[in-house]
Parts: C-alpha cells; sequence; structure tokens
C-alpha cells in the first residue's frame, strides 16, 4: 500500500517473470485508483500471465488475443489476513 503510482512497473514485472517457473503475482492494492501502483492493462502488458488483485475498481483489460477480462479486486478485509499469516509462516 505505497499509495505511489507507477511503483510496480513493467520492468520488475518482467525480471520477476524472467526469475520464476510461475507467472508473477501483483497485488496493487493502493487506492483510490489515481494512487494505484500500476493498472491492470499495464501489468497484462508487461506479462499476459500475470495474476493482478487491485485494491480498486478498474474496467476491464484486453488480452493479447482480444478477450476481455474483469479486473479482481483483492479488499483489504480479505486480503490482509492472509499476507500476515503467510509473512508469520517465512519467518
Amino acid at each position: 500500500l505505497s499509495t505511489i503510482p507507477g511503483a510496480f512497473t513493467t520492468e520488475m514485472i518482467h525480471y520477476v517473470d524472467d526469475c520464476h517457473e510461475t507467472s508473477p503475482i501483483v497485488l496493487a492494492l493502493s487506492n483510490p485508483t489515481s494512487k494505484c501502483e500500476i493498472h491492470p492493462q499495464q501489468a497484462i502488458n508487461a506479462c499476459p500471465g500475470v495474476f493482478y488483485g487491485s485494491g480498486s475498481p478498474f474496467p476491464k483489460s484486453t488480452m493479447p488475443d482480444g478477450s476481455k477480462l474483469d479486473t479482481a479486486q483483492a479488499n483489504n478485509l480479505y486480503v490482509f489476513p492472509g499476507i500476515g499469516l503467510g509473512a508469520y509462516i517465512c519467518k
């Protein structure tokens, strides 16, 4: 929750995608939309297989094949307990 637009770059997503066998997970949870770290369309353009969750609503994104995809909204009510547990387990 940086509230810094552009905090996640396409270069970062490319790097994570290149370093791992699975597609990157991007959780751009800042809101309002104007404070989002990266927009879903930018993330999809960087890596079509990206798993993206947003803290704000966005319009549908266009996939490379032309199909439209709804953006998953990851509300902090749902996401933060799991992130906290995951961080605790990984200590």
